[in-house]
């Protein structure tokens, strides 16, 4: 009576890591048989996680502790690591003021070097968030981490000074790199800007300055004088000026000038216009002006003895053989502007045609005859007919005009100079 006895056969689980010193495994042996439960375990190491299971590239099971039977056959399974990542984020407070370099993701335990950049014209304060200091620094990534790095814009001091007589506004100013800063310099009353000078160069006598695009540190320094004044006299026609016509400079405030206004022959001084508001007596030829600002002004002068109105008017006196005789009438009107004259003047008159080259004179062509001025509108020659053009080189007709008929008068004073002329064609 035989027995015949059997043997199971053993069946073996392989466990393999896909990366040294990622993790171990458990549950691996040689003397599992079919039915077996088997219970395997992925252990990760520091800085790792698990992934997965797979046979031969096939995935198995995403879980670390995997549960399974023995079937008839035996089992090699890799359990799949990889390293934990990090975050490593930056930024620039403000953004304007400069750059950081260093962030992005970072295996487990790697080590990251961070940098800060500033912009020109700003600098780096230092860093907040996971690490400090204002050197470049490096972190081991251990954890997601999140870096600051802070600017702060470069300034510059501008100073400003002003000497005795005005101020400069402001007096000093602390500017940002890049941007601009203006200054206004104001004279003290009875001063003026001297000059003004920008790192220690002359602008001028400016009463404003506007620093821009501020790089550096500057200065600005005002200084002031006593104000000085212009004076500008002029002369109308008939005479001129003591001082001479001109631009005179550099009179203190206050200064009084002497003027006088000289009258040429025939002329007298009527008043002094313009800037007369300090003129003791615009009335006066003689007389002061006070300075107390620029100041322009003008002598005015009148001529003694003017022809205001000049009439002429022929009549036809005769005709015969369709020629005639003209009877030429002169109306005058005068404007005596000297009344202290004596009233001696003397009249001369001259009528000529030019087509018929004939001229004559009254009283003669060297002689004069006296007249006496009066008001209103005067007749020379005086009573009619008592100066005559005869033959007058054209057709007479009823109402008709001598042509080109030029009629010309002189006026003379006591002394024979000549005060007025005056010249009209007839009509």
């Amino acid at each position: 009576n035989y027995t015949a006895n059997f043997l199971a056969t053993d069946y073996t689980v392989a466990l393999s890591v896909s990366t040294t010193g990622a993790g171990t495994t458990s549950g691996d042996g040689t003397s599992y048989h079919v039915g077996d439960s088997v219970q395997i375990k992925a252990l990760t190491n520091s800085g790792y996680t698990f992934v997965n299971w797979t046979d031969d590239g096939d995935l198995i099971s995403t879980d670390a502790t995997y549960n399974f039977t023995i079937s008839a056959a035996n089992v090699n399974y890799t359990a799949n690591f990889k390293k934990i990542q990090y975050t490593l984020g930056l930024s620039a407070d403000p953004a304007e003021g400069g750059s950081v370099t260093g962030g992005g993701t970072y295996n487990s335990g790697e080590t990251a070097t961070v940098k800060a950049t500033p912009t020109s014209g700003w600098e780096f304060t230092g860093w907040s968030g996971d690490v400090s200091g204002t050197d470049d620094v490096t972190l081991t990534m251990d954890s997601n981490k999140s870096v600051t790095a802070s600017f702060a814009i470069d300034t510059y001091t501008i100073v400003a000074s002003a000497a005795s007589g005005g101020t400069i506004s402001p007096s000093d100013a602390t500017v940002d790199h890049g941007s601009s800063q203006s200054f206004t310099i104001n004279p003290d009353d009875n001063y003026q800007i001297d000059d003004v000078l920008v790192d220690g160069d002359s602008v001028g006598t400016v009463g404003s300055y506007e620093f821009t695009n501020v790089t550096t540190a500057h200065t600005i320094a005002a200084t002031f004088a006593t104000s000085t004044f212009k004076l500008t006299i002029s002369a109308g026609t008939g005479g001129t000026t003591v001082p001479e016509p001109g631009t005179y400079y550099n009179y203190e405030i206050g200064t009084v000038l002497d003027i006088a206004a000289i009258e040429d022959d025939d002329y007298e001084f009527d008043n002094w216009t313009g800037d007369v508001a300090t003129v003791i007596d615009v009335s006066s030829a003689s007389t002061t002006i006070g300075m107390d600002a620029d100041k322009s002004i003008t002598a005015n002068f009148t001529k003694i003895f003017t022809i205001e109105n000049l009439k002429i008017h022929a009549n036809l006196g005769s005709k015969s053989d369709e020629k005639g005789v003209w009877d030429l009438h002169v109306f005058i009107q005068f404007k005596k502007n000297n009344l202290n004259q004596d009233g001696n003047f003397t009249i001369r008159i001259k009528s000529s045609q030019a087509s018929s080259g004939i001229v004559k004179w009254f009283p003669s062509e060297s002689d004069t005859e006296r007249i006496v001025i009066s008001p209103g509108q005067n007749r020379y020659p005086s009573g009619n007919d008592a100066w005559l053009l005869e033959s007058v080189g054209q057709s007479i007709k009823k109402n008709a005009i001598p042509k080109d008929v030029l009629v010309e008068i002189w006026i003379f004073d006591n002394t024979g100079n000549q005060v007025a002329y005056g010249s009209k064609y007839a009509n």
